[in-house]
């Protein structure tokens, strides 16, 4: 798979990952800040564990998370893509996701991430729907599917959490 980028934007590109991220992901995933409204922090080995996943991804769904890379210093800060979410209140569903270490965030680049990944994801993969789901209590979050055209369908419970289902569909 190697560095295969998907798409690009003004000031990003998005890439597929590979093994070698590992330390700028554990920027983001050792922050419990950044992870607050996660499940939990994740250690070196969690976090290759996590790139393994959305590689085998990539081969499986051909989809998966896909690093974002800024395009001026090629430093990855974080991640945005898809993931297969099964049983979404009975319905297994494709989700769009997103996330940044903490020192990039507040400057629109998951919104410019999550906009291209969902233009992305209707023409190049054909997917008629996208969801993203989100704690209530995760403004930002909300912010960014709010932004990239989402509207809340419902509330379900899942992970031990109440989330909310942002869903967007293909025009």
């Amino acid at each position: 798979m190697g560095n295969y980028t998907i798409v690009e934007t003004d000031r990003l590109f998005l890439r597929h990952f590979i093994p070698s991220d590992v330390d700028e992901m554990l920027k983001l995933f050792s922050d419990p800040v950044a992870m607050a409204h996660y499940p939990g922090t994740k250690n070196r080995y969690e976090t290759e564990d996590w790139i393994g996943k959305n590689i085998q991804s990539y081969r499986d769904f051909g989809f998966g998370l896909y690093a974002v890379v800024l395009k001026k210093s090629r430093q990855c800060i974080g991640y945005c893509g898809f993931i297969l979410q099964k049983d979404v209140d009975g319905t297994d569903e494709i989700e769009i996701g997103y996330s940044l270490i903490q020192a990039f965030r507040h400057n629109g680049y998951a919104t410019e991430a999550a906009i291209a990944c969902r233009e992305y994801g209707f023409g190049e993969l054909y997917i008629e729907r996208l969801i993203s789901l989100v704690r209530p209590e995760n403004v930002p979050s909300r912010k960014v599917a709010e932004r990239i055209g989402m509207h809340v369908e419902k509330r379900i419970h899942r992970w031990n959490f109440e989330h909310l289902v942002y869903v967007i569909n293909k025009k």
